[in-house]
């Protein structure tokens, strides 16, 4: 009997154990919670932009001069965005969606899917998806990270042998970094590596390396510039530099 007491009173202490640690884990996160949104302003915000777009050329694309448009609203839980992207001889269509449900440690982690479509000349027709995961870290108010992977599907039409073969399929992924230092005067300074873009997305190893400036005039009109420069196979002996990619941007937040 006094050993079956004691195996009760193991387990009552055990469960005591556990439910004030689970309590005081709830407690911590809701702090850092708390903490997160001390720093960010999770007020929903809507971004028009225009970037214009310079390339070196030697690449795979073969357009020098692009424009893209895109939208984007962001809130406390919801990222919600798309564009449209127009060369010379190429068009690209783009939407975005993520799910901001966990606070913590300074950081929001999310869940989300990209879609984009390009019509390339005459030559092909590509559909890229890419769910993924995404974290973004801000343990201060100067300084951000910017962090995402995704598991890239890419299903691609080539017109010249669409009779014998209707679509490639290619299972690869992507991953993006990015590291913002706010400044004085309403400037940020950013750089990071990618291995995709927002009208770019090619297989894993093709990896850019980027590194810009912008400028918020009141807090509702922002100018980035931005240069690129991109490799492929990249995480191979075989790394070649591919191109650069010049990049100018207006931006209006409402």
């Amino acid at each position: 009997m006094m050993f079956i007491l004691k195996k009760v009173i193991t387990l009552t202490s055990i469960l005591l154990l556990l439910s004030v640690s689970t309590a005081s884990a709830f407690a911590s996160t809701f702090a850092f919670e708390i903490a997160y949104r001390d720093t960010v302003d999770t007020t929903p915000k809507h971004n028009l932009s225009m970037t214009m777009a310079y390339k070196t050329g030697g690449g795979i694309d073969e357009y020098g001069l692009s424009n893209n448009f895109d939208y984007l609203m962001n809130s406390e839980l919801f990222s919600l965005g798309g564009g449209v992207m127009f060369s010379r001889d190429d068009i690209q269509l783009r939407v975005q969606a993520i799910y901001w449900p966990l606070y913590i440690l300074h950081s929001r982690l999310g869940a989300g899917v990209i879609g984009h479509i390009e019509w390339y000349k005459s030559i092909s027709l590509t559909e890229d998806l890419l769910p993924g995961i995404y974290w973004q870290f801000v343990p201060c108010s100067w300084f951000r990270i910017d962090a995402n992977a995704h598991k890239l599907y890419k299903f691609r039409t080539i017109f010249a042998i669409a009779d014998e073969v209707p679509f490639l399929i290619s299972n690869t992924a992507a991953a993006e970094a990015t590291f913002t230092f706010t400044l004085p005067f309403n400037t940020d300074i950013f750089f990071g590596v990618s291995t995709y873009e927002k009208y770019r997305y090619p297989i894993f190893g093709a990896t850019s390396f980027y590194l810009g400036t912008s400028f918020t005039f009141e807090k509702h009109v922002y100018f980035s510039l931005e240069a690129v420069a991109h490799y492929i196979d990249f995480f191979t002996l075989s790394a070649n530099f591919e191109d650069a990619e010049f990049k100018l941007t207006t931006r209006i937040i409402f």
